[in-house]
């Protein structure tokens, strides 16, 4: 197990790294230190396509009807008598026997 950790370990790079906030921070300082005014951009957050986010529900919607209705499907005709299992994704953890 060592061998395999040893082979991925590496030295760590820190010059690979860049550290924008770190930038961001010491322009607003230099800018205050100057007495100048700093301006900001506000950044407004991305909105999610309307499109995408109703197919997404509508997705959703589909899959709960569809597990609904074999639900009340196999419900009935178990009533019926004409059908004694349930859908694969409704069927009952399989129970242990204890002696």
């Amino acid at each position: 197990m060592t061998k395999i950790v040893d082979k991925m370990t590496k030295d760590l790079d820190l010059s690979v790294y860049h550290d924008g906030y770190k930038e961001r921070i010491e322009a607003l300082v230099t800018f205050k230190m100057k007495g100048e005014v700093a301006q900001v951009e506000e950044k407004l957050p991305k909105k999610p396509a309307a499109k995408s986010m109703m197919e997404a529900m509508r997705a959703t919607a589909e899959s709960l009807s569809n597990l609904f209705f074999a639900g009340i499907k196999d419900a009935l005709l178990g009533i019926l008598g004409l059908k004694r299992t349930l859908s694969p994704r409704l069927s009952p953890a399989p129970r242990s026997r204890c002696a």
